[in-house]
Formats: C-alpha cells, structure tokens, sequence
C-alpha cells in the first residue's frame, strides 16, 4: 500500500501530459483499492481470533459435569 502510493506519488509530482497523470491516478486508485482489501483482511484475522479465545474461554470456564451449581 505505502509502496504503490510513493509510487503514485512520484509519477503525479513527475507527470507532464494528461496521459502520464491519468496513469499516475490509476496507481492511486490501485493504492487505495490495496488498502482496502488489506483492512477487510485484517478484520478477518481479528474476528477470527476473537472466535477462537471466545471458545477457549468456554472450554475453560465450562462447568463439569455433575458439578454442584450454585
């Protein structure tokens, strides 16, 4: 992400005609579309491990049973 937007960056700043900063707004479009994917992502992984210490934490809080309650 941070890579393709330097390089948007430097072909926007570089740009003489409408053609060269056409392309440079397609690099920045790539960029941004990157960083999207890249945080859906990472809510995955988030929601993911949230699931997985949520049914550790079940297992071990889990009442044996035929344990006394209460």
């Amino acid at each position: 992400m941070l890579v393709l937007g330097g390089i948007a960056d430097a072909r926007y700043e570089l740009a003489d005609s409408a053609s060269e900063l056409n392309a440079a707004g397609d690099w920045m479009v790539a960029a941004d579309v990157l960083g999207l994917v890249a945080a859906l992502l990472a809510v995955q992984v988030v929601e993911r491990i949230s699931a997985l210490q949520e049914s550790r934490a079940a297992q071990v809080w889990a009442v044996p049973v035929g344990a006394p309650q209460g």
